[in-house]
């Protein structure tokens, strides 16, 4: 039987798991998309409903998060959330200002609209968690006021007929008092969803999948400890066992004894059953960060040596006599993109990945930075006479300037390519990411 389905649409919000936890928790499945992923992706997992988060944004700068206004017209219930309930005003004619007053922490909340199916169950007056600078002045056409705060005339507004809902305040947070009523109330009343999934259903579900999925081929992980990695390498270990093998970086940067604590948990005498290989990197990482004080510099430093640092070992894991692993599971971030950077980038570089034009040998940046699409294919260094080609075929790509660490001279462009929805001319999807293992060629 096919499990209903909620989807969470990040716009960067800080309470995003949390939202879909909420969702769980009301035995509905959910999962969380960046507000990039492209619309006919979204068409074509056919949700019972969308819940758009918040926000560190404003929704009518040029350049702050948004979403077509397709997805409100699709039929399918949508709830926006803070700066997701703004977004959805600014998106469908309302307006969006910044507050004389910011409301932050505990506010009383009164309902306006007692009949809404929303706040079914939910007290007149209700404390809920605010936490924004903007705030609905006006709201779209066809919907109305739902609730609302002694400094915010909108805490709340719908479009009952096209299911649309608009909350300014966080429900998904134990601070709001009734959050968890009004969080159902949607999954339920609005979406219609039964509620008959389990998390235990889930989890024996999975295992069952990755070991279809991996059959006798191997899995290298790159374990963090953080509990994304942590969660992946127990669940590939129930379905696998000694068929993963756990790459655990300890670049000296944790809590006092925390990579002693990975490697009880997960090492030879710990409760899963995989092969554990530990790499004590705390000196390299050190040298890497000396003199290096912008936090995004040291972000990206952290991130580009765990990278390496795992590529490194493996390359030394042979596997059942293959170079590569069978699959290799990022340890966080977005499994649909590619990051990587362009040390001292030429014009025709700026051009391709920022936009604007080339006047000479000068870079003009465009007026408003808009989207690029375009494909890529990205190699990797051969090794044994090898390479791994990765293609995206239609990828979103966002790019940003920035000094190179230890270097008054040198800038960084720093790119991001998010695979998108493929279609080729005939109307039919194509596949939008494709790995390749190729032979290198000899020089003639």
């Amino acid at each position: 039987m096919k499990k209903e389905l909620v989807i969470v649409l990040d716009f960067g919000g800080q309470y995003n798991q949390l939202v879909a936890r909420r969702v769980r928790e009301c035995n509905v499945y959910c999962e969380i998309y960046s507000y990039k992923t492209d619309i006919e992706k979204i068409k074509a997992m056919n949700p019972k409903g969308i819940i758009l988060t918040g926000g560190p944004n404003s929704c009518y700068e040029p350049d702050s998060p948004t979403y077509t206004d397709e997805l409100f017209k699709l039929g399918i219930p949508v709830l926006g959330l803070c700066y997701g309930a703004q977004l959805m005003s600014h998106v469908l004619g309302g307006k969006v200002e910044r507050a004389d007053v910011r409301e932050y922490g505990k506010t009383e909340v009164i309902i306006d609209k007692r009949e809404s199916k929303v706040f079914e169950g939910v007290s007149e007056k209700t404390i809920c968690w605010m936490s924004h600078f903007d705030y609905i002045s006006k709201i779209a056409p066809g919907f109305e006021i739902s609730a609302h705060t002694a400094d915010c005339p909108v805490a709340a507004a719908e479009n009952e007929a096209e299911k649309l809902y608009a909350i300014q305040f966080h429900p998904e947070v134990l601070h709001t008092a009734e959050g968890t009523k009004m969080i159902n109330n949607f999954v339920k009343n609005v979406c219609e969803c039964v509620g008959d999934w389990k998390m235990d259903a889930f989890v024996e579900n999975t295992i069952k999948e990755i070991r279809e999925k991996v059959g006798d081929g191997r899995v290298l992980l790159a374990l963090s400890g953080g509990v994304d990695s942590s969660v992946a390498a127990g669940l590939l270990s129930r379905a696998i066992g000694k068929q993963l093998t756990c790459v655990f970086v300890d670049h000296g940067l944790l809590r006092k004894n925390e990579g002693d604590e990975v490697e009880a948990v997960f090492g030879p005498n710990g409760q899963f059953d995989l092969n554990f290989i530990r790499v004590n990197a705390q000196e390299r990482y050190y040298n890497k960060l000396a003199g290096v004080t912008e936090p995004e510099a040291k972000r990206k430093i952290i991130g580009e040596e765990f990278i390496r640092i795992f590529e490194e070992e493996a390359k030394k894991i042979e596997v059942e006599g293959r170079e590569d692993p069978l699959a290799i599971i990022n340890r966080k971030g977005d499994a649909d993109s590619i990051e990587f950077s362009i040390p001292s980038p030429t014009t025709e570089e700026l051009v391709a990945f920022c936009g604007g034009s080339k006047n000479g040998e000068k870079w003009e940046a465009p007026n408003s930075f808009e989207t690029i699409n375009k494909a890529f294919c990205i190699a990797t260094q051969p090794y044994e006479g090898k390479y791994v080609e990765y293609t995206i075929v239609n990828g979103a790509v966002s790019a940003k300037i920035s000094q190179a660490p230890g270097s008054e001279q040198t800038d960084l462009l720093l790119v991001k390519v998010t695979r998108q929805s493929a279609i080729a001319a005939d109307g039919s999807m194509k596949p939008s990411f494709i790995r390749e293992v190729k032979t290198v060629t000899p020089q003639a």
